[in-house]
């Protein structure tokens, strides 16, 4: 294929570049259409906190065949700032897949980036995944893992097998039991709904991340723009109080998954364990949008320390090959200054915020 040429977007080639994202989104039958529109592509590699993406193509004559986005953002590792490159979305028209294009454009991302980036991240399928580790020295930090806890089994279950009806009624004692393992508010605590992002939010986000060696800044700006901005679909930000001052703050955003509808926890900080478990076992009780409770599913997933407890309040742990669509976080350093035991899954923090899907 030695007509195909790979070399960095022009803004003249913008609207090249977005037809090839809707036709790629068509071939893939994607539930998601939005990435094709203009807005929606402005927002996520214009208008991000750092107003800086790498965005490389694959052309052959005037078509664009391929492609491959790396916005970047301001991370933290302990104290000190670092730049990090976020791969996202990636494809190849499937009439040029198979003809190792998405190799060599891969490989000449990947080496044009080195000299602007501390950091690479990114979270590929399975299909693609091998490109990552096996062509451009990705590392392998951790699968993310997966927790739902079920609101209403029955519904859940329906929603992808025929379940006879005289079944249905026995799971209600499987809904009784989350609910007895639902964590209780006290009389001084109280579940609030935040329309911005103010300085005591900013400060709380800030001070749980310090707790991570790994994280990216979720500042005022970066909040903002991730949820609050986000064309892609409505986010709700949900704060634990006692007594007035803020125990631990969930994102979530109503989503479509296992054929059923849900709460997706998006990004979390929190104080400690109980309160994130406080907080998330009540969101149901708010009706945050204003579809009277209508989800069947909380969904929770990412690394850190404390994800796992979740399991203390009906969360099930979901085995991997059972996941639609596994995340996998992979990192690569280009920055030889950088620590490589931050290989460590421990050492990082990701929430589904991290992702560019929801």
């Amino acid at each position: 294929m030695n007509e195909i040429k790979y070399s960095k977007l022009s803004s003249n080639e913008i609207p090249l570049l977005l037809n090839a994202i809707e036709n790629v989104l068509i071939e893939t039958e994607a539930h998601d259409l939005s990435g094709s529109k203009n807005s929606t592509w402005k927002w996520q590699y214009e208008d991000l906190p750092t107003s800086k993406s790498h965005i490389f193509i694959a052309k052959k004559d005037s078509e664009i065949i391929g492609y491959y986005h790396i916005p970047t953002y301001e991370i933290k590792i302990n104290n000190e700032s670092f730049k990090i490159g976020h791969i996202q979305s990636v494809a190849i028209l499937n009439a040029y897949r198979g003809k190792g294009i998405f190799k060599e454009l891969a490989d000449f991302a990947n080496k044009e980036v080195d000299n602007h980036l501390d950091i690479i991240y990114t979270f590929p399928n399975k299909k693609s995944i091998h490109t990552f580790t096996e062509y451009n020295q990705f590392k392998l930090i951790a699968p993310l893992p997966v927790y739902l806890l079920p609101l209403d089994i029955s519904q859940l279950l329906a929603s992808r097998y025929k379940i006879p009806k005289i079944l249905e009624s026995m799971f209600s004692i499987f809904n009784l039991a989350f609910q007895i393992l639902k964590k209780k508010l006290n009389q001084d605590e109280k579940l609030i709904e935040l329309f911005e992002i103010d300085q005591q939010v900013e400060d709380f986000f800030i001070e749980f991340g310090n707790k991570s060696t790994f994280r990216l800044l979720r500042n005022k700006q970066y909040l903002k723009w991730r949820y609050l901005d986000s064309p892609k679909g409505e986010h709700k930000i949900v704060c634990l109080k006692h007594k007035n001052l803020i125990k631990a703050i969930t994102v979530i955003k109503k989503e479509e998954i296992f054929s059923s509808t849900g709460l997706v926890i998006m990004d979390i900080a929190y104080e400690n364990k109980q309160y994130l478990q406080k907080l998330i076992t009540n969101l149901p009780n708010k009706d945050l949008f204003n579809t009277n409770n209508s989800e069947t599913f909380i969904f929770a997933s990412g690394l850190d320390k404390n994800i796992k407890s979740l399991k203390n309040c009906g969360f099930i742990p979901i085995p991997q090959k059972a996941v639609p669509r596994q995340l996998n976080l992979l990192a690569r350093w280009t920055n030889s200054s950088i620590n490589k035991t931050l290989t460590a899954r421990s050492s990082w923090l990701i929430t589904l915020g991290d992702w560019d899907v929801f």
